[in-house]
C-alpha cells in the first residue's frame, strides 16, 4: 500500500478520535510509522516526510516504557499507560486494527495515541519547599513576608510565641487587617514597602510584648517592590536573656578557678591611659628599695598603690604593715611605732609588745596620712630612716630593723614644710621616689569597670545577683566623684543593698550623690551611638525621647500621641527606664 493510501486509511480511523491527541499508524512487525496526524508532527518538530518510514525507537529513543522487552515490541493490551521524556509526562494507549474491510487490514497494523500531561511539581521541588518552611519555622525571631500589594504570604511559628499571631489568621490577608484588629500598633512592613528601603522601628503587640521590627524590601530589576521581609525580635525576651547572661557570668566567676586570680587583681582595675601610666610608675618604683612618697587626693587608692608596690617588690613574701598616722593618739605613737617592754607603763601588756616597725621587719611599712604625724615623732622617724635604730618604750637595747617605708598623704607637704608644720629634712628623705595617684575624674572611662567590680563584691557578701542598666553606668561615669574611688565603692555598696530589683536603674541613684540637675544634664546630652552595644544605644535613645517628651507635653497621654504609641506603653516604658511620671 502506498503512503497516500495509508494516510487516507488512517484519516478514516481518526474521524472518531479526539482532536487533542497525537496519533500515528504503525506496522506491528517493523514498528515503522506509516501515517501520522498533525498533532504528532508538531510534537516531533520534524517534517512529515522525515517521520514516515522511521521506527519508533528512533523517535522515542529515550523512552524505555514503550519498548520494555528484548524484542522491542509495544504492548497491545488497549490499557492506558504512561511514559516520560526529559521530565515531560505522557499518557498513551495502542489499538490493533482488526476486522476491517480496508485493504490495509490484511497487514498487521496498530494505532498509537498519546497526550502530554500538564507539568506538575516534582518531588525535589516539594522537598525543597518543605525544608524551606521548616528552616523559617525553626528561627527564633518572628518572620513576616508580604508581597508588593501588602498581602501576607508567610508568617513563621515564632510569631505565635512573640505576638500571639497564628499564620493561618493572616496569610492571604492584607497586613493592615491584624493592625486594625489591635494586634500591633505600627505597620513597619508597609513603611518599608512605601519607602523602598530598610525600615527599623519598635512595635508593641497586644500581648504586651515590645519588639524591634526590621523590614527589608526585595526589589526587581525595575526597582519595584516584589516582597517585604520583616524580622521581628522580642526585646522583652532580650531583656530577660540579658539578665540570665549576667547571672550566668557572675555564677561562672564564682566557680571558675580564674576567680581567685580576678579577686587578687580586682584592687587594680582600670584600662585608661592615665591609670596604666600610674601602674607603670608603681612597677618601676617597686624594683627599688628606697623610700616612696605617694601623693593624691583622699580616696584615690594610695593604700592600694602601696600594696601594689609591695606585691611587685623583692619583699613580697615578707610582712606588709599599714598604719594610719592620724588614727593614733599622740601619747601612744611611740609605743605603737616602736613597741614597749613589760611594765613600761600602767595597763601595758605584761609580756611587752612589738611595735609596727618590728612587725614589718624585712618587709614594707606604710605610713598613711604622714602629714598628720606630730613634729617630735617626725624627728624619731627620720632617725630610724637614717638606719640608727630605735629603743622600745622602757627599753635599753637598741633595735635594728630592715624595713622599707612607703609614706602617703593627701596634703601638700611642700606647703606644710614652708609653714614649719612638717620637717624639711624628713620631706627630702621621703621624697626620693614619689608617685601621684590620679583622681577618679581624670580617668572616668574606668568608672564602669570599677562599679561592676564593686557591685560583684557587694553582691557576693549580700548573697544576691544584680547588674547596672547601661544608662546608670552612663550617669555614674559623668559624676565628678570628689571622694574618688572610696566614694564610688560606698555608692555601689549602697545601691547593692537598697535597690529592690535585679537591675540598678537611674531612678535608684541616691539624690544626694546625684542631684537632679546633674542627672538631667546626663539625660539630655547628645547621644552618640558609635561604638556602643545595641542594647545600650536603644536604652539611651528611648530614655532620652520619652523623658524629654514627658517634660514638654506634661502628661503621658499627650506624650503618647506625640511619640505615636499608646499611653499604656509610655507608662510601661517610663517605669522600665526609671523615669518618674506625675500622671
Amino acid at each position: 500500500m502506498s503512503e497516500t493510501t495509508y494516510q487516507e486509511f488512517f484519516e478514516q480511523i481518526l474521524q472518531s478520535t479526539p482532536v487533542c491527541l497525537c496519533a500515528c499508524l504503525l506496522h506491528e512487525e517493523t514498528n515503522k510509522i506509516l501515517a501520522i496526524n498533525k498533532n504528532a508532527v508538531k510534537f516531533f518538530n520534524m517534517a512529515e516526510n522525515k517521520i514516515i518510514g522511521k521506527e519508533l525507537p528512533q523517535l522515542f529513543k529515550k523512552s524505555n516504557v514503550l519498548f520494555p522487552n528484548d524484542e522491542k515490541q509495544v504492548s497491545f493490551d488497549d490499557t492506558v499507560k504512561n511514559f516520560s521524556i526529559e521530565h515531560r509526562n505522557f499518557l498513551y494507549f495502542t489499538k490493533k486494527i482488526q476486522n476491517s474491510t480496508a485493504a490495509a487490514a490484511n497487514e498487521p497494523l496498530i494505532t498509537l495515541f498519546w497526550l502530554e500531561m500538564p507539568h506538575q511539581k516534582n518531588e525535589r521541588y516539594e522537598l525543597l519547599l518543605h525544608d524551606f518552611e521548616v528552616i523559617l519555622d525553626s528561627i527564633h525571631d518572628g518572620i513576616w513576608i508580604i508581597n508588593g500589594n501588602g498581602i501576607t504570604l508567610y508568617a513563621n511559628k515564632a510569631l505565635k510565641r512573640i505576638a500571639g499571631i497564628n499564620s493561618r489568621d493572616v496569610i492571604g490577608k492584607h497586613v493592615t487587617v491584624p493592625m486594625i484588629q489591635g494586634k500591633f500598633t505600627n505597620c513597619v512592613t508597609l513603611d518599608a514597602l512605601a519607602q523602598k528601603k530598610i525600615v527599623t522601628q519598635f512595635d508593641d503587640y497586644s500581648n504586651g510584648k515590645h519588639c524591634l521590627n526590621t523590614s527589608t524590601p526585595i526589589l526587581d530589576e525595575n526597582g519595584n517592590v516584589q516582597k517585604v521581609i520583616a524580622l521581628i525580635r522580642d526585646m522583652t525576651e532580650y531583656d530577660d536573656l540579658h539578665k540570665k547572661v549576667v547571672d550566668a557570668e557572675q555564677t561562672l566567676k564564682q566557680y571558675k578557678g580564674e576567680f581567685k586570680k580576678d579577686e587578687k587583681n580586682s584592687k587594680y582595675i582600670g584600662s585608661s591611659k592615665t591609670f596604666q601610666n600610674c601602674l607603670e610608675q608603681l612597677k618601676k618604683v617597686a624594683k627599688s628599695n628606697s623610700s616612696v612618697l605617694l601623693l593624691g587626693e583622699t580616696g584615690t587608692g594610695k593604700s592600694i598603690a602601696a600594696s601594689f608596690i609591695h606585691e611587685n617588690s623583692a619583699r613580697k613574701d615578707k610582712p606588709f604593715i599599714a598604719i594610719n598616722c592620724a588614727a593614733i593618739a599622740e601619747t601612744l605613737i611611740d609605743a605603737e611605732f616602736f613597741g614597749y617592754e613589760k611594765g613600761a607603763f600602767t595597763n601595758a601588756d605584761p609580756a611587752g609588745k612589738k611595735g609596727y616597725f618590728e612587725q614589718a621587719d624585712k618587709g614594707t611599712l606604710l605610713l598613711d596620712e604622714i602629714g598628720e604625724l606630730p613634729l617630735p615623732m617626725q624627728a624619731k622617724l627620720l632617725h630610724v630612716l637614717d638606719n640608727y635604730g630605735f629603743y622600745r618604750v622602757g627599753g635599753t637595747s637598741l633595735v635594728n630593723i630592715d624595713v622599707r617605708i612607703i609614706a602617703a598623704t593627701n596634703k601638700p607637704l611642700e606647703e606644710l614644710v614652708k609653714r614649719k608644720e612638717f620637717r624639711e629634712d624628713l620631706f627630702y628623705r621621703l621624697h626620693i621616689l614619689n608617685v601621684n595617684i590620679p583622681p577618679l575624674r581624670q580617668r572616668q572611662e574606668d568608672i564602669p569597670e570599677l562599679a561592676k567590680s564593686f557591685l560583684a563584691d557587694a553582691c557576693k557578701h549580700l548573697n544576691t545577683i544584680k547588674s547596672f542598666a547601661p544608662k546608670t553606668l552612663l550617669i555614674l561615669s559623668s559624676y565628678t566623684w570628689p571622694g574618688n574611688v572610696r566614694e564610688l565603692r560606698g555608692a555601689v555598696e549602697y545601691l547593692a543593698a537598697m535597690t529592690e530589683g535585679n537591675i540598678i536603674r537611674p531612678c535608684d541613684l541616691h539624690p544626694y550623690v546625684f542631684p537632679e540637675k546633674q542627672t538631667e544634664n546626663a539625660n539630655t546630652s547628645v547621644i552618640n551611638v558609635n561604638d556602643k552595644p545595641l542594647e545600650e544605644a536603644i536604652f539611651e535613645l528611648e530614655y532620652s525621647m520619652i523623658k524629654e517628651t514627658l517634660i514638654q507635653e506634661g502628661s503621658t497621654y499627650k506624650a503618647a500621641k506625640k511619640l505615636g504609641i499608646s499611653q499604656s506603653t509610655v507608662v510601661r516604658k517610663a517605669k522600665h527606664l526609671g523615669i518618674k511620671i506625675s500622671d
